[in-house]
C-alpha cells in the first residue's frame, strides 16, 4: 500500500507551447540616423560660359587663319605696342624680296622707346587714310574699308614721335599686305603692330578675344539664417582679387535661399593659356561660428597656327673625360703649362706678325715668300730628333709629344705639302719650365697650342668635342616642309641642309612631330663663352611661310672661385705678398683671430691671381 498521499492536483493549467520560433540575432548594427549639416554651412560654386551660351571648357582651339579662302579683306585690328622690328613675327616675312612686308626702325628710334604716345599714320597705296592719330601702348588701331568696299591691297604706317623742344622723331616704318591673297594670321606682329582681328569680303572672321561670363553662387544649406561677410575672388590670369560682397543683390540668407552674380571677362584666345577662378565665401550666423567654403573653376585654351615650326638647341661634350656635360657646366681650363710632355697645336696659316706670346728672346720666327694651295709640311725637331712631319690642313691639328719633358728648344718649318720651299720658320722653348712661359693659346707664328700635358698627367685643353642637338617640331595644324635650316656659331652660319646633303623642302613634318638633327663640334672653352644660334623655316600646306629662331649663349665658368670683400678674411698678423703662386691654404692657423680686408685686386696679369700671404 502507499506510504504517502497522493500528489494534490496541480492548481494552475499546463504551460502553452511557444506560438514562434526564437529571435533571430542581427546581422548587422542599426541604421544611424543622418547627420545634419552644422547650423552654419554655406556653398559656393562657380561656373563659367561664353557669352553663346558655350561651356568654357569647351572653347574650341582657334587657327587664326584671316583669309581661308583667300577673298579681299575688308576690316583689321591690330594692337599697337612700340617695340623693335628685329621682334616682328608674321607669316609674310618669308618675301625675301620685301614686297610683301618690310619694317625699318628709324633714326630716332632709340629716342622713342620711352615716349608715352605716339602718332601713327597708317595709309593704303590706295591713298586713303585708314588712321591718323595719337595711340598709346595697347591701345587697338581700326583699320576699315569706306563705304562697304575692301581694303588697299598695302597698308603703310608710320610712327612718329615728339621729343625735347617739340622735336619731331621718326620712329619705325611698316608696310604689309592687306590684299587677303597672302597670309595673315592672327598674332601676325609687324613691327609695333600685332593683328588681333580681320574680316572679309565672304563672310569670314577671326578675332584674339572671347567674351566670357562667371557666374557666382552662393547658398545657405545650414540650419539657421546666416549674413554673408565675405567674397573674396581671385583670378589668375591675369593675377587680381576683389571682394565682390557688395555685388550680390542679397547678404542675408534664410535656410536654403541662394544668391549669385555674374562677371563679364574677355579673354585672349590667341595664345596657350589656363584660366583660373577662386571664390571664397564666409559666413557670420547670430549667435553661433562662422562658416566659409571655397570653390575652383579652371580652363585651358589652346591657339593653334596652321604653319607653326619650334626650334630649341641642346649641347653635351662627348670628350672621353667628359662625356654627356652639359655645355653649360664647362669650365673654362686652366690655362698655364709646366713641364710639358705633349702640346697640340692648331694651324692657321698666319705670319710671324701674329705671334702672341711670353716667350720673349726664347721665340723667333720668320717669314718667306712661299706659294701654298692645300695643305701644309710642318716638321719640328730638335737636335736631330725629329717630334713632327706632319702634314696638315689649315684649322687642322699637329701633335709634338715626348715620354720625358720636352726640350727648351723646338724649331719648326712650315713647307708647301709637296716642296720643300721653306714658308715659315719658327724657335720656342716647349718646355714650360722654370723661367719658361707657356700658356694654352700662345701664339708661334702659324701655330696656336690648344692643349698641353704635363708631366704629372694633368691636361689642360682649350678644344672640347661636343654634339649639338636641334630639335625641331611641328606645332602647326598642317603638314610642314622644312625650307631652310641654319646655324650660326661665334660668327660663322651653316646651312645643315647643306651639309647634310638634304634639299629644301625633303624634310615634311605632320602636326605634333618633333625630329632632332644632331651636329658634331668643338667648343673653344678657352674663349670663356659660346654664342650660337639656329634658323629653320618651313612651309605649310596653304603656302604659309612660318620660322622660329632658338640661341644658346652661355659664359663658361672660371675653375678660379670669385671673391667678395667679406668671402676673403685674414688673420690680423698676416702679411700680405703680392705675387702669384698656385693656390695654397697650408699656411691659414687654427683659432685664429681675423679682420677684414679691402677687395682684392688682381696684381700680376690678366688671369685669375692668387695672393700668397706669409705668417709672421
Amino acid at each position: 500500500p502507499p506510504t504517502s498521499p497522493p500528489t494534490s492536483p496541480p492548481t494552475s493549467p499546463p504551460t502553452a507551447p511557444p506560438t514562434a520560433p526564437p529571435t533571430v540575432p542581427p546581422t548587422a548594427p542599426p541604421t544611424m540616423p543622418p547627420t545634419p549639416f552644422p547650423p552654419c554651412t554655406v556653398d559656393v560654386e562657380i561656373d563659367c560660359v561664353t557669352v553663346d551660351g558655350l561651356p568654357c571648357e569647351d572653347i574650341p582651339t582657334t587657327n587664326g587663319q584671316c583669309t581661308p579662302d583667300l577673298s579681299p579683306l575688308t576690316v583689321l585690328e591690330l594692337q599697337y605696342e612700340f617695340r623693335s622690328c628685329n621682334d616682328s613675327v608674321n607669316s609674310q616675312q618669308g618675301d625675301r624680296d620685301g614686297d610683301l612686308y618690310s619694317c625699318t626702325d628709324e633714326d630716332d628710334f632709340n629716342l622713342c622707346e620711352n615716349l608715352d604716345e605716339m602718332y601713327l599714320d597708317c595709309k593704303g597705296n590706295n591713298d586713303v587714310d585708314y588712321f591718323n592719330g595719337y595711340a598709346a601702348p595697347g591701345q587697338i588701331i581700326p583699320i576699315i574699308a569706306q563705304d562697304g568696299s575692301i581694303l588697299a591691297s598695302q597698308l603703310t604706317c608710320m610712327i612718329t614721335g615728339e621729343g625735347e623742344s617739340g622735336t619731331s622723331l621718326a620712329c619705325q616704318t611698316v608696310s604689309f599686305d592687306t590684299s587677303g591673297a597672302q597670309d595673315l594670321v592672327l598674332t601676325d606682329t609687324f613691327g609695333s603692330f600685332a593683328l588681333v582681328s580681320c574680316a572679309d569680303s565672304g563672310g569670314n572672321g577671326a578675332d584674339c578675344f572671347e567674351d566670357i561670363i562667371y557666374t557666382y553662387t552662393l547658398k545657405n544649406v545650414g540650419s539657421i539664417e546666416m549674413d554673408i561677410t565675405q567674397a573674396i575672388r581671385t583670378a589668375y590670369n591675369p593675377p587680381t582679387q576683389d571682394d565682390l560682397l557688395n555685388l550680390f543683390p542679397i547678404t542675408t540668407l534664410q535656410v536654403g535661399q541662394n544668391t549669385s552674380v555674374s562677371e563679364n571677362k574677355t579673354i585672349d584666345v590667341c595664345i596657350d593659356a589656363t584660366y583660373q577662378v577662386d571664390m571664397y565665401v564666409e559666413a557670420d550666423p547670430p549667435g553661433d561660428i562662422n562658416c566659409n567654403d571655397t570653390d575652383t573653376f579652371t580652363f585651358n585654351v589652346t591657339f593653334e597656327r596652321p604653319c607653326d615650326v619650334q626650334i630649341d638647341i641642346e649641347c653635351a661634350l662627348t670628350d672621353d673625360n667628359a662625356d654627356g656635360l652639359e655645355c653649360s657646366d664647362i669650365q673654362v681650363p686652366i690655362f698655364e703649362c709646366t713641364n710639358i710632355t705633349e702640346l697640340r697645336f692648331t694651324y692657321d696659316g698666319e705670319k710671324c706678325e701674329e705671334s702672341d706670346n711670353e716667350q720673349d728672346d726664347e721665340f723667333s720666327c720668320t717669314d718667306f715668300e712661299c706659294t701654298v694651295d692645300g695643305n701644309v709640311r710642318v716638321l719640328c725637331e730638335s737636335d736631330g730628333t725629329v717630334f713632327c712631319n706632319c702634314t696638315v690642313a689649315e684649322g687642322g691639328f699637329i701633335v709634338i709629344t715626348s715620354q720625358l719633358v720636352l726640350p727648351d728648344n723646338l724649331i719648326c718649318t712650315v713647307y708647301p705639302e709637296e716642296s720643300n720651299e721653306v714658308c715659315q720658320t719658327f724657335e720656342l722653348n716647349p718646355s714650360g719650365g722654370e723661367g719658361s712661359a707657356l700658356n694654352l693659346k700662345d701664339k708661334f707664328g702659324s701655330l696656336t697650342v690648344e692643349t698641353c700635358k704635363e708631366e704629372e698627367g694633368n691636361v689642360n685643353n682649350c678644344l672640347l668635342d661636343a654634339k649639338f642637338t636641334y630639335n625641331l617640331k611641328n606645332s602647326g595644324s598642317s603638314d610642314l616642309e622644312v625650307t631652310v635650316l641654319n646655324r650660326t656659331c661665334n660668327g660663322e652660319e651653316i646651312d645643315l641642309l647643306a651639309r647634310g646633303g638634304i634639299a629644301p623642302g625633303l624634310i615634311t613634318l605632320e602636326p605634333n612631330v618633333n625630329l632632332q638633327i644632331q651636329e658634331p663640334g668643338k667648343i673653344d672653352a678657352c674663349a670663356g663663352y659660346l654664342e650660337k644660334s639656329a634658323y629653320v623655316e618651313g612651309v605649310g600646306e596653304d603656302g604659309e611661310i612660318c620660322f622660329d629662331e632658338a640661341k644658346f649663349n652661355v659664359d663658361f665658368q672660371s675653375q678660379m672661385p670669385s671673391m667678395t670683400p667679406t668671402d676673403f678674411r685674414l688673420p690680423c698678423n698676416l702679411t700680405l705678398d703680392s705675387v702669384c703662386s698656385p693656390p695654397d691654404e697650408s699656411w691659414l692657423p687654427d683659432n685664429q683671430t681675423d679682420c677684414a680686408l679691402p677687395p682684392l685686386q688682381d696684381l700680376c696679369s690678366e688671369r685669375p691671381a692668387v695672393m700668397v700671404m706669409r705668417y709672421n
